[in-house]
């Protein structure tokens, strides 16, 4: 079946591309929209600082290489090289926010591979908010935000990747219609299988200790992504994207327990965008979406056990409605204004036949207003963001919460070019999803009686980009920043049997973060990039056993370093990560001691023949750590999770031709 599905994907690409490469477009860069009347705008303001990756699609394959590159983000060696795991800042993926074009991809779940929802082929930039999601994007979040934006041209191409634990993709891009659509399709393919030192469950043990091979982990998908330009003129812009995502995949449970569960997946996302200039200093944005999310999970590994074994079966669906008023008409201060109502159905039925449904619904309406307001050499940007939540069905509850925020930034001039200095604070909050209330049926089980997250956060940063008229040094950038949070009944997953865990209120949790990032380009091709985090995550729970321990899983210290090199139609690159010793139970009786991973991406650009990319993760195998449990030293797999290994070293071809 799949493999005739990557065969009429092939001719279909093969058959558009040409089809349309006589009106093949130019690769431009992103439309600005202008007039004589001055209709060329900023068209963001935002209370919180961001970072842009630009991404070259000819010599970037991956979310792990691109992510990578700022310190704020770090990636645990326990990911894949198409769903990473991502911590922002030190905070878990539950507590970051992850959109598309504005549009959050889900809420806060349990074992959801946001990013991998869209593939990275069809991405043109990311925008990465480690400090907090800002007001504009009208959505609540605790921890930071990543907004994927699409490519605004793509020159039609075909691709095809392969590699390590079985993996093969077949990659589409297609400019249709003169540039007015962009068609991005992959279809990939892998068994995921890998070997894991499995230290038999004791401590180190030549005699029970072996290397073995890590099962059930296979996958299929196929992603589609469409964007289409409706309507443009230099004041309105009418556009629809798309997201598409079909997978069935393996969810294995830890090494010592034989059963695995097998998950299918269909998810849908539409939206719709309009934007117009209402005058020449009134900017109006307006959106609609719908986003579809159907799960279904067999558990099981043989026909007497899958008679036992629960179906369990959810249905999510969101209704959106997303308006922006920017105005620039109260020179020198500028405003914006947000209001969306969010409408949100989850259905869950456990066992088959059925045993238990549930059906709740929850509607949001969150509103939001900044500025931004010069000060001298100063510029103010005032913030809040208020939503009303409330739930039905399974479980009412109704919440209002509210968000205040203030921002300062102080650019340099003249001389002083290239310089920023930065301050935030503000409160953060998060109400349950759907999921952590009731479950997902294959790893997190229902926890109706959880209360909102909450969080105050504090940022200094301190910015330096200049260009250096030296023979040896000609650009450097260097950026320090300080971040310390504050959250007040912390969600939390905790274990409550070897394969499953509840969604839980911690109670409180401070976290401090240090970060230091220094790149400089040498005679002209050569970049350095140095990047060093400090952690320090301390849980102030309520149970007095937990109170003054570390949070679990974030490294007390980070140090990520790259190298770029262009060298005529090759490209180089390298990437070292050490992660410091981290606890990973709430009790810290676990430490998983320092590891380190090294990694290379090389491009080369063949002319006629295509690009061709190699990329190569882990290059030195690490599979396991020393490690220290209630004083005794052993070894462990690199993730410190019992049973739970991760994969060693990945190699990954990928050949990409124009059409």
């Amino acid at each position: 079946m799949l493999r005739d599905l990557l065969v009429v994907l092939l001719f279909l690409t093969l058959v558009c591309n040409y089809v349309y490469a006589v009106n093949e477009p130019q690769i431009l860069d992103a439309i600005e929209v202008r007039s004589k009347k001055g209709y060329s705008k900023s068209t963001a303001i935002s209370e919180n600082p961001n970072q842009t990756i630009l991404i070259n699609d000819s010599k970037e394959n991956s979310f792990n290489q691109v992510l990578q590159k700022t310190t704020a983000v770090w990636i645990p060696p326990s990911s894949s090289a198409t769903n990473p795991s991502i911590f922002l800042r030190g905070q878990v993926g539950v507590q970051n926010r992850f959109f598309l074009e504005g549009i959050a991809l889900t809420d806060g779940q349990f074992n959801s591979d946001h990013v991998g929802l869209v593939p990275f082929q069809s991405l043109g930039r990311i925008e990465i908010y480690p400090d907090g999601a800002p007001v504009g994007l009208n959505s609540e979040g605790l921890g930071g935000a990543i907004d994927l934006h699409l490519l605004e041209f793509s020159q039609s191409s075909f691709g095809l990747k392969s590699g390590s634990l079985g993996m093969v993709e077949l990659q589409s891009k297609s400019s249709l219609d003169r540039g007015k659509t962009t068609m991005v399709i992959t279809a990939t393919r892998s068994n995921e299988d890998f070997n894991y030192y499995d230290d038999g469950g004791t401590p180190y043990n030549a005699s029970d200790d072996s290397i073995n091979r890590r099962e059930h982990n296979r996958y299929s998908k196929l992603a589609l992504v469409p964007k289409i330009s409706l309507y443009q003129t230099d004041r309105i812009n009418l556009n629809y994207i798309g997201a598409n995502s079909f997978r069935t995949l393996q969810v294995p449970g830890s090494v010592s327990i034989p059963s695995y569960g097998n998950l299918k997946q269909i998810f849908h996302l539409s939206a719709f965008n309009f934007r117009t200039w209402l005058s020449s200093e009134v900017k109006l944005q307006t959106g609609v979406f719908t986003r579809l999310n159907w799960e279904q999970y067999q558990g099981g590994t043989t026909k007497a056990i899958r008679s036992s074994s629960p179906q369990n079966e959810s249905f999510d669906k969101t209704f959106g409605f997303k308006n922006q008023i920017q105005w620039f008409s109260f020179s020198p201060v500028t405003l914006e204004q947000s209001l969306s109502v969010f409408y949100e159905t989850y259905n869950f039925n456990e066992g088959f036949p059925k045993r238990l449904s549930l059906d709740s619904s929850r509607i949001d309406f969150p509103i939001a207003v900044g500025a931004s307001v010069p000060f001298k050499k100063f510029l103010l940007k005032p913030a809040f963001m208020g939503q009303y939540s409330s739930y039905e069905g399974a479980r009412k509850q109704n919440y209002l919460l509210g968000s205040p925020r203030l921002g300062l930034l102080w650019q340099g001039e003249g001389n002083g070019k290239g310089v920023e200095f930065e301050v935030g604070l503000g409160r953060y909050f998060r109400t349950p999803s759907m999921v952590e209330l009731f479950g997902n049926g294959y790893g997190l089980v229902s926890s109706m009686q959880l209360l909102p997250e909450t969080a105050d956060r504090g940022l200094i940063s301190f910015k330096l980009d200049r260009k250096i008229n030296s023979d040896l040094v000609s650009e450097l950038k260097f950026q320090l920043s300080y971040g310390l949070v504050k959250a007040h009944q912390l969600i939390v997953y905790v274990e409550n049997s070897q394969v499953s865990k509840v969604a839980t209120n911690l109670g409180s949790a401070l976290v401090q973060s240090r970060d230091l990032d220094l790149g400089f380009k040498v005679l002209d091709e050569l970049y350095l990039q140095t990047g060093v985090s400090w952690f320090i995550g301390e849980n102030r729970s309520d149970f007095s056993y937990y109170q003054g321990k570390k949070i679990p899983s974030v490294p007390i210290v980070l140090v990520k370093q790259r190298a770029q090199y262009p060298w005529g139609p090759l490209d180089f690159n390298y990437q070292f990560q050490w992660l410091g010793e981290r606890y990973i139970d709430l009790a810290n009786l676990k430490k998983v001691n320092p590891t380190t991973e090294h990694s290379c991406f090389v491009s080369w650009d063949a002319k006629d023949l295509g690009t061709f990319n190699l990329e190569l993760f882990n290059l030195l195998d690490t599979i396991t750590a020393t490690s220290v449990i209630s004083g005794f030293t052993t070894f462990d797999n690199t993730t410190g999770l019992l049973g739970y290994p991760a994969p060693g070293r990945r190699i990954y071809l990928t050949w990409q031709y124009p059409i």
